[in-house]
């Protein structure tokens, strides 16, 4: 089972095989926002859904959604980070639950190719190592990688539809650009920013949600 240390910092992360026990997890509601990437077999419970996801997976969680995890593979790896909302919205405009990965209704998961795994991981891999060192600023370095992570727009994939409607989860159609991305159009763009192109770039936000931070265009 997968254990959730508290928060007592302004941002905390772990590596998920340090969190594993063989003690039950309630489902419930915690006081933390919580962004991770699973690689292996999992069944999740989330608000009224159980999903069961396999490879490797993106996942976002809401203080407003009572979740729990069950691992199914005998290998589990990945990492996740906790933080309150004043460690976003310190630095962000605008509510952190208007985004759709946290929102009411919202699309908490997202499937990653071998690119976006690779460029996640390493995402990750950099918050640990700030966050551990004694750099002043460390907690600004940190949270424009979380931006990082939170910042795409709605890509077109499985996970972008109602399950039995079929219709969007978001519609785009009043946005910039009203359609969704590709898997290849965020696949570029992430190996982009993962290349030494974008070497030079520090600490920097990189965008590509086809206007949706915008707000739809009226």
């Amino acid at each position: 089972m997968v254990q959730t240390p508290e928060v007592q910092e302004p941002l905390r992360i772990f590596d998920f095989e340090d969190c594993l026990d063989d003690n039950q997890v309630q489902y419930r509601r915690r006081d933390f926002f919580k962004i991770a990437i699973m690689k292996g077999n999992y069944l999740y419970h989330y608000a009224d859904k159980t999903m069961e996801v396999s490879g490797s997976t993106m996942m976002f969680f809401s203080p407003d959604v009572p979740y729990k995890f069950e691992v199914l593979s005998e290998r589990a790896a990945g990492y996740f980070c906790i933080f309150r909302e004043p460690f976003y919205t310190e630095r962000y405009k605008g509510n952190i639950r208007d985004l759709p990965m946290f929102g009411p209704g919202g699309k908490p998961s997202y499937v990653l190719n071998k690119s976006q795994d690779k460029f996640v991981s390493q995402v990750f891999k950099k918050m640990k190592l700030e966050i551990q060192s004694d750099y002043a600023f460390k907690l600004d370095l940190v949270r424009n990688y979380v931006a990082d992570a939170v910042h795409p727009g709605i890509i077109d994939t499985p996970l972008a539809y109602d399950p039995v409607s079929g219709e969007d989860l978001v519609p785009v159609d009043k946005f910039a650009i009203p359609c969704q991305a590709s898997t290849g159009e965020i696949s570029k763009y992430i190996l982009f920013v993962a290349s030494e192109d974008a070497a030079f770039s520090t600490a920097s936000e990189f965008v590509a949600d086809g206007g949706f931070s915008l707000g739809p265009i009226v």
